[in-house]
């Protein structure tokens, strides 16, 4: 029974085989290899455009004029003369202190000046007796040279008991904290009562007329920068807030691990709404570049060959060794190995292989503003 079936399936058989070759060969390449489906890609023809030069950093904002009040003299505090974000003058009064120590430590100072004249006045009589008695022949040169050396140490004591003087005056003009520069209280660190100690901080004045940041940034984006560039500054977290600033100093020497120099930029005209502690985005336009061909970084590729990217030739895909300059932003400068009007992939190049049969997606569009 098996037999008779194939007998009779054989014919039908033979016409399937015979309708299947032209098929098989319609899906060999040359050299009767079978070709792979085209790779769908997009492209964009190659243009020349002009390359802005721009260097980008974040950096936070500090007064440029920005200083801690410290009491002068120990005391307690009597009177608070400020509030926080007061605007104050130099050499205005910010606090005020109990004037007793001071006042004590004066009269002390005085009183100890008195001691110290009698006690030189009695030691230059001593002297004049003994260097009577000397040219008498009743007195030693030994004993003379004790006397002036008694008078020497009374007008020393006498100068130091003067110098005592001065410091607790001194201390006691102090014991009203003014403020050192003209800005706005940006920290109060002081309350009625407390007791302060020499030294101790009692509020942050800040110039906020004037700002500035200072970035760190590398070797190859300082040579491009000069002292008086302009600079953009934003705020990452309000668009609406931007200030125009200056290139005040460039660092000499690099710091840090990063090996970056630090480069100085004064705000003078800042959006009230920037303070210091803020970060912000710093844009530095160096230069405009014209008639060169750019390239998205994502459109280049590496091998042990070289560099590279891919351009379409009629319906193939073209490895294009090519060299590259500086890289701005997103894009890099392609320098040689491409062409105006040539057409490079922007899309799917990471599937080709050299002469891999392409479909361009973007053919019969018009060109797009940028690739990637």
């Amino acid at each position: 029974m098996v037999s008779i079936i194939m007998r009779c399936l054989r014919p039908y058989a033979a016409f399937l085989v015979l309708f299947a070759l032209p098929a098989c060969k319609g899906a060999e390449g040359k050299g009767g290899e079978v070709e792979d489906p085209p790779v769908p890609v997009q492209t964009e023809p190659v243009a020349l455009e002009t390359a802005r030069v721009v260097v980008t950093a974040t950096g936070t904002v500090e007064g440029r004029s920005d200083v801690s009040v410290v009491a002068e003299a120990p005391g307690k505090i009597k009177k608070v003369l400020f509030e926080l974000g007061d605007e104050v003058k130099e050499g205005q009064a910010l606090l005020k202190l109990d004037k007793k120590v001071q006042r004590l430590a004066v009269q002390q100072a005085r009183a100890q000046i008195e001691q110290a004249k009698a006690a030189s006045e009695l030691a230059d009589l001593h002297r004049e007796r003994m260097q009577g008695l000397l040219d008498e022949g009743s007195a030693s040169q030994s004993e003379i040279d004790k006397v002036n050396m008694e008078a020497k140490s009374a007008s020393a004591s006498l100068t130091m008991a003067k110098v005592a003087l001065g410091q607790a005056n001194h201390a006691l003009s102090t014991t009203n904290v003014t403020s050192p520069i003209t800005g706005t209280v940006t920290l109060k660190m002081a309350t009625r009562g407390q007791m302060l100690a020499a030294g101790m901080p009692v509020a942050q004045v800040t110039d906020l007329t004037s700002l500035k940041v200072t970035v760190g940034l590398t070797e190859r984006e300082i040579s491009d920068l000069t002292v008086g560039m302009k600079v953009e500054v934003s705020s990452p977290v309000n668009p609406d807030v931007r200030s125009g600033g200056t290139i005040a100093a460039i660092g000499l020497k690099a710091i840090g691990p990063t090996r970056a120099f630090p480069v100085e930029v004064w705000i003078e005209e800042p959006d009230p709404r920037l303070h210091p502690g803020m970060t912000v985005n710093l844009r530095i336009f160096v230069a405009e570049i014209e008639d060169v061909i750019m390239a998205h970084v994502n459109d280049v590729f590496e091998d042990e060959a070289g560099t590279y990217v891919w351009v379409v030739d009629g319906s193939r895909a073209v490895r294009r060794d090519v060299a590259t300059g500086r890289r701005l932003d997103e894009k890099v400068m392609i320098t040689s190995g491409l062409a105006q009007g040539e057409r490079m992939v922007v899309k799917g190049g990471d599937l080709l292989r050299d002469g891999a049969a392409v479909t361009d997606t973007a053919a019969g569009k018009p060109p797009s503003a940028s690739g990637g």
